[in-house]
């Protein structure tokens, strides 16, 4: 087993140090100097090996913490805000049911090491022939083993920076986390050998089940939010032993387990990596691609669109051609914002009737939501695979003039198509105040309802700024710029710190206003100056 670690070990590195390398050489002005003669550079493949496991370390505890912030701690200040009004602290029952619905039951069953598909796992398992169970048990130890090393600073850090709780019910978390995913492990495996079904690989699945993790959430913190004792059960020792107890069946199963050569050379095969490879190469186009067999015959007249000439012709073809894609989005994010809404108004009625609640608290987190409502990433990448794509090879069409009008165009009809929801958001907001009987106190939320629209605005500015200012599209498919990701990286984590804002509201909406006024003529500035230049094919 041991040999098998190493050399699993080994050609993962080996694999990631290339890719790094081939980064390097088509990175702009350096990427010309760097040599082709490192891919055999032993000595120096070793030091990126040593660099590549301490920044996958770091970075998988980065991601844990972002993670373990955005999906337990935040969402149970925003429930202990509602909920528990003038409480500095956050609710531990709170955390946990958040915990067991997205990590303990949705977590194990979709992300199952064993039925993985990758091309380290090929290599490894089909062509250097390595015996599969010892991979695999390999694979599912060192899974746990990340997952405990990962979450355990990331939980209890947050924990005491929050509620000073004390550390060893992070330890019986991090043993029922074991313990349901080895119960996902063997669930999946037994579903895989017997009805040849793969949840990992079943989009629809398992998007069910991550999607209703969050209303199971919310409905489990609503009817148990006068039970304070659910964290002291819940992360107590003999929860954690009983969970132990109840995963050593699964343990015992994926043990004996006698099949995992039948797993391998059915799962892992040479067809299923290289369509996951160039589903990876097409990712560009996935979702942007138009489907033409959808179109009917009136959509494809334009006598609609006869008194638009020149950019506003074509945009206006572009969008009246590409609006099922879009538009299905759109109900979706209707369908959400108008179900909280009515279900939030049927809670007021029912339960806050006439208390002193206060919604101001929700703002931060609005700020993270509408940033996730953004469409403006979707639509430019529909932009380009279905439109610019051709144009960009005329040298009119990368001029600054019909840049700057094409931006206005554009930024004009994403602002409208982002701004139903927002203004279905604020509706929300206003008819819950009403529903709850806080009428005399509607006037407080107006710097709120003017922020949310202007906030949507801003988020769809930025992102078709970043669009004409770095073209990350490749016209192959796919993408790759290292300015896009480190600009779309710094809005996230703007929108994700101002989770941490505390501030009047009146002043947050100043804030946001003249952010959104400024940045105006300054995204005007940058495209005439820089699009020219940069907006092209690659």
């Amino acid at each position: 087993m041991r040999n098998t670690a190493l050399i699993g070990w080994q050609v993962q590195k080996a694999a990631a140090v290339n890719r790094f390398i081939y980064r390097l050489q088509h990175l702009p002005l350096v990427g010309k100097r760097v040599p082709s003669s490192l891919y055999r550079a032993s000595e120096i493949k070793s030091l990126f090996q040593v660099l590549s496991l301490i920044g996958g370390i770091v970075g998988g505890l980065l991601k844990k913490v972002i993670y373990v912030a955005a999906l337990l701690y935040f969402p149970a200040k925003l429930a202990g805000d509602i909920l528990f009004p003038g409480e500095t602290t956050i609710s531990g029952s709170t955390v946990f049911l958040l915990f067991f619905c997205f990590n303990l039951l949705a977590g194990s069953f979709v992300n199952s090491t064993g039925l993985e598909v990758n091309e380290d796992k090929y290599v490894i398992l089909n062509l250097m022939r390595a015996d599969a169970r010892v991979y695999y048990l390999q694979q599912m130890a060192l899974k746990l083993g990340r997952d405990t090393l990962y979450f355990l600073p990331a939980l209890w850090g947050g924990l005491c920076l929050f509620g000073k709780l004390p550390f060893w019910p992070i330890v019986s978390l991090l043993i029922e986390l074991a313990a349901f995913r080895l119960i996902g492990e063997a669930a999946g495996l037994w579903l895989y050998d017997k009805k040849q079904f793969n949840i990992g690989h079943s989009g629809k699945v398992g998007l069910w089940l991550l999607m209703g993790s969050l209303p199971a959430a919310a409905g489990l913190i609503w009817l148990c939010r006068e039970i304070p004792a659910i964290w002291t059960v819940g992360t107590h020792p003999l929860t954690a032993c009983a969970a132990a107890l109840v995963s050593l069946p699964a343990l015992r199963y994926l043990l004996r387990f006698p099949r995992y050569t039948y797993v391998a050379r059915s799962t892992v095969t040479y067809a299923v990596v290289v369509q996951g490879r160039l589903a990876v190469e097409e990712m560009g186009k996935n979702g942007s691609a138009v489907d033409e067999k959808s179109f009917t015959s009136e959509s494809l007249r334009s006598h609609k669109f006869e008194h638009l000439k020149g950019y506003e012709y074509l945009n206006a073809l572009f969008f009246a051609r590409n609006k099922r894609q879009h538009r299905l989005l759109w109900r979706v994010k209707m369908i959400l914002i108008g179900g909280f809404s009515v279900a939030a108004c049927v809670a007021a009625l029912f339960f806050f009737k006439d208390k002193d609640l206060s919604l101001f608290g929700i703002m931060p987190g609005l700020v993270f939501i509408l940033y996730l409502m953004c469409s403006g990433q979707r639509v430019c990448k529909s932009l380009f695979f279905n439109c610019d794509v051709c144009l960009l090879k005329y040298g009119f069409y990368r001029q600054g003039d019909a840049l700057l009008q094409n931006f206005r165009i554009r930024l004009r009809r994403l602002v409208w198509m982002d701004m139903l929801p927002a203004l279905l958001l604020c509706g929300g907001i206003v008819a819950f105040v009403l529903c709850s009987g806080q009428a005399e106190s509607l006037v407080a939320y107006i710097p709120m309802l003017v922020t949310i629209p202007l906030l949507s605005i801003f988020f769809d500015m930025y992102q078709l700024l970043l669009y004409y200012i770095f073209q990350p599209f490749l016209e192959g498919g796919g993408q790759k710029n290292l300015g896009y990701s480190l600009c779309s990286g710094l809005i996230y984590m703007a929108a994700y710190i101002c989770l941490q804002v505390r501030t009047a509201s009146v002043w947050f909406t100043v804030g946001v206003m003249a952010l959104t006024l400024v940045f105006i003529p300054v995204s005007y500035v940058l495209i005439y100056r820089l699009a020219p230049r940069c907006f092209r094919l690659k």
